[in-house]
């Protein structure tokens, strides 16, 4: 695809990721948090204070924003950029499962809280890690993918994002889960930005007390 335009922003799509994912999850926790980390807000020693006794259960989420041709495409372009590889080999390794979410509207004018999204796994690197280009259809199949990262041939279902979350992601307190979040933020290649890591911050899902323990 050549040519190709964004029409809205991550923080955009955000709106629209956070409460499907938040549903999707519902399902298997009594309680689902999105949110966006701030070390002076949700990272304070009141938040710590105020924090639940049961374990937490993080799962990380960069938003994508779409590009296509124009009015008449039948595909959507989306990039899933090596800065967020970066920040799964340090997340994933500390009980953070990472995946990107993709809106599946082709105009700002198709969002809504109905709009079906696509979820995509970002997994650890075991070399340098590099761009990956996403060609989907309309249905959030991928029609083709240009990158060396490991990738799955097609978006996760709702059942493994539900399973990633009991499964993959690691039961923390409060304290242990702000302390994930700020290391995993740096990632590996902290050459960018010393002091405040990559560029791109996801936000996370909190997801507390599993309906089938």
């Amino acid at each position: 695809m050549v040519d190709v335009t964004g029409f809205y922003s991550e923080h955009t799509a955000e709106y629209v990721l956070a409460p499907r994912l938040a549903t999707i999850l519902r399902s298997a926790f009594k309680t689902v948090i999105p949110f966006y980390f701030w070390a002076n807000r949700e990272g304070t020693n009141l938040s710590k204070l105020m924090a639940p006794a049961s374990p937490v259960r993080l799962i990380a989420v960069f938003p994508r924003r779409p590009k296509h041709e124009g009015p008449e495409a039948n595909s959507l372009l989306a990039k899933l950029n090596a800065e967020l590889y970066d920040h799964a080999n340090v997340a994933q390794a500390l009980g953070i499962p990472v995946i990107a979410g993709l809106p599946l509207a082709w105009s700002l004018f198709d969002l809504s809280m109905e709009t079906d999204c696509a979820w995509f796994a970002i997994t650890a690197t075991k070399g340098p890690p590099a761009d990956v280009l996403l060609e989907v259809d309309k249905a959030g199949q991928i029609l083709c993918a240009d990158g060396t990262p490991p990738l799955a041939n097609q978006p996760l279902s709702d059942d493994e994002i539900r399973e990633m979350a009991l499964r993959k992601a690691k039961p923390m307190t409060w304290e242990a889960a702000i302390h994930a979040i700020r290391e995993s933020r740096r990632g590996r290649m902290t050459w960018r930005f010393p002091f405040w890591g990559g560029s791109r911050k996801p936000f996370h899902i909190a997801c507390i007390d599993p309906l089938e323990a």
